[in-house]
């Protein structure tokens, strides 16, 4: 992996996780098997939890903030 420190973090987490996406209509396993988190742009994104080790997670919620995307589903959609 490249380690560009002017890349953005995303893009960094997007080469390091293989599972990671940004939508959930993009999962491969049902979203409640994701790990979902937002970050500094408001932009959510997700990665299966199987994928990411106890120190992971600890990192990933040092980092950005844990994100229900339930909650967001069910916005999404009472607002259609």
């Amino acid at each position: 992996m490249k380690n560009n420190k002017e890349e953005p973090l995303i893009s960094q987490l997007r080469n390091v996780f293989e599972t990671f996406i940004t939508d959930p209509a993009e999962a491969t396993v049902p979203i409640e098997r994701y790990s979902w988190f937002v970050a500094d742009e408001n932009e959510v994104f997700g990665i299966q939890k199987e994928e990411i080790s106890e120190t992971g997670t600890v990192l990933l919620n040092m980092l950005f903030t844990p994100h229900n995307i339930n909650l967001s589903l069910t916005a999404n959609r009472k607002q259609k």
